[in-house]
């Protein structure tokens, strides 16, 4: 049991006060208590101290709480005692009955009696302290606060809203399956401006404002690794529409990186146009996969050599020279 703070001491004696005179309630007195005791305690004007812990609040509490039991205990037994000094009450152990009231106007009780009285009061148990929960309270809920689950098919569409960041555009490409322009992916992984396109219908016809921005990408690709970080964004907003494709982009990209390995890196440009001439021939015909296309047209190159600077020209073999005759010129 600790003392309480003496900034607090003052209003938490004021508060058994005003319980002692009726004032306030038990439970509104412990509540005065609670709140006045978790404040925390001023160690210079004006500067708060540490906000005292749930512990410490209790064993500040403790000696108000013994002050409010014992006026409560002396109120019962002054309550108890009154009626068996009261005339003709027919009280029992030891009182006097009706018509032998006591000359000290006790009602007939003499002192050995109420000796015995208040020792018998003495020997009664002492109730036992009731700590105080304020999460008990009728008021405070208890249960742990938890939104209403979505339904399914709502917490999916969110997921995959949230999973991605896609030009527009592309996505109605994906959509229609018409095929991707990789460099307005690349431009958009390193665009700080919010797209501003702008779509409305009239009459069935659709006008779209794209805020005053040219429609052409500010990035090309012309590299390896710009083609490789784009198409893993598209690969990406793909699975999200068509996730049954996803063996297919894999492999397409593992040919596409053979492609790029196989020839010299001044030659990757042509292998990038190579790459996205095989997707519009594929999203030309629905039935036909981007890496059958791919091999079609690839197969259009066999008998050229590609592993230098100067890939895709053929080397004429030289001409056979006649062998030297050691016989004199005539």
């Amino acid at each position: 049991m600790q003392d309480a703070p003496e900034t607090s001491a003052a209003r938490c004696e004021a508060a058994v006060a005003a319980f002692k005179v009726g004032s306030k309630s038990r439970i509104a007195t412990t509540l005065a208590l609670h709140d006045i005791l978790s404040e925390p305690a001023e160690t210079s004007p004006g500067h708060a101290g540490p906000i005292p812990t749930p512990k410490e609040v209790e064993s500040y509490m403790e000696p108000y709480e013994d002050m409010c039991d014992q006026w409560v205990r002396d109120q019962e037994e002054a309550r108890v005692l009154g009626k068996r000094r009261t005339p003709g009450s027919g009280a029992s152990g030891g009182g006097a009955g009706p018509g032998k009231e006591g000359e000290d106007g006790t009602g007939g009780l003499d002192n050995n009696a109420a000796a015995d009285f208040d020792d018998d009061d003495d020997e009664r148990p002492a109730k036992r302290r009731i700590v105080f929960d304020d999460g008990e309270l009728p008021w405070v809920k208890n249960e742990p606060f938890a939104a209403a689950p979505l339904h399914a098919d709502l917490a999916e569409t969110v997921r995959l809203l949230t999973r991605i960041e896609f030009p527009e555009s592309q996505w109605l490409h994906l959509l229609t399956n018409r095929a991707l322009d990789l460099d307005a992916v690349f431009s958009s992984l390193y665009s700080l401006v919010p797209s501003t396109t702008h779509t409305e219908t009239v009459g069935g016809i659709e006008f779209t404002f794209s805020g005053g921005e040219s429609g052409k990408p500010s990035r090309s690709i012309t590299r390896q690794s710009d083609w490789t970080l784009a198409w893993m964004q598209a690969i990406e907003a793909g699975l999200v529409v068509f996730s049954h494709l996803s063996e297919q982009y894999r492999v397409w990209g593992i040919f596409i990186m053979g492609k790029f390995a196989a020839v010299h890196e001044s030659q990757h440009l042509r292998v990038i146009e190579f790459e996205k001439a095989c997707r519009l021939l594929a999203s030309s015909s629905m039935g036909r996969l981007t890496i059958e296309a791919g091999i079609d047209t690839s197969s259009c190159q066999k008998g050229q050599s590609s592993n230098g600077p100067g890939g895709g020209k053929t080397n004429a073999k030289a001409k056979a020279r006649p062998a030297k005759s050691g016989e004199p010129c005539r």
